[in-house]
């Protein structure tokens, strides 16, 4: 199964850091950008996803990745707000979408 989001990061010889986000999931853009920039600002924050992941707060993907804890839920929290703020319209789009996206 694909991932639904991912995000590379790349970081050069002066200690810059660039991070390429891709986003397959249009239906779940909102949870997905929030998840992502979690995941850049972890980078920032210098966590170290090992010991995480020994706490059970990350774990370790079959591809190298981690996925956090931390990320999950601030990807879940943006996009609840966004959704409890929306108009009636968008709350229909939202649900229609979401049913569309589970279906596979």
């Amino acid at each position: 199964m694909a991932p639904r989001a991912v995000t590379i990061f790349h970081r050069n010889a002066s200690g810059s850091l660039t991070a390429d986000i891709e986003i397959a999931e249009l239906a779940q853009a909102i949870e997905l950008i929030a998840h992502e920039f979690e995941h850049v600002i972890e980078q920032l924050d210098d966590v170290d996803l090992e010991a995480l992941a020994k706490t059970g707060q990350a774990r370790r993907m079959r591809d190298g990745a981690f996925e956090t804890n931390r990320a999950a839920a601030a990807g879940l929290q943006v996009a609840g707000e966004v959704y409890d703020h929306s108009p009636d319209v968008f709350k229909k789009f939202f649900r229609t979408a979401w049913r569309v996206m589970m279906r596979r």
